[in-house]
């Protein structure tokens, strides 16, 4: 859970809103691939590593609203092509590495969603 303040996507300004992950889900895969030319002599091995992040992140007006236990309003995801309420992240750099699902959430919700 995180506050923050940012502009929703009808234009109103949220000062320190709250924002919780609803859910987080995460998901790495690592592959390695060896052959061995016989013709060659040659040995090759390959890597690949894939992860993926989808979330959907709550978020209320502020604290009293939470506190009261007001319903949240779900974060839109305003990409296009991705236009819903479910986030995507492909990508992670180091910064990502021994997080959570849900720090991942929340940290590409601060850094990147919000940051615009």
């Amino acid at each position: 859970m995180f506050t923050k303040t940012f502009t929703d996507p009808q234009g109103q300004t949220h000062t320190n809103a709250v924002f919780m992950a609803a859910y987080a889900n995460y998901t790495s895969n690592k592959s390695e691939n060896h052959n061995f030319n016989i013709e060659t002599g040659l040995a090759e091995t390959n890597t690949d590593n894939n992860a993926h992040l989808q979330y959907r992140m709550y978020y209320w007006t502020n604290q009293a609203a939470k506190d009261a236990g007001n319903l949240p309003y779900v974060l839109a995801n305003t990409n296009v092509g991705q236009i819903g309420e479910v986030h995507y992240l492909n990508q992670f750099s180091a910064e990502y590495d021994g997080l959570t699902a849900e720090q991942k959430a929340e940290k590409h919700c601060q850094d990147v969603v919000l940051a615009v």
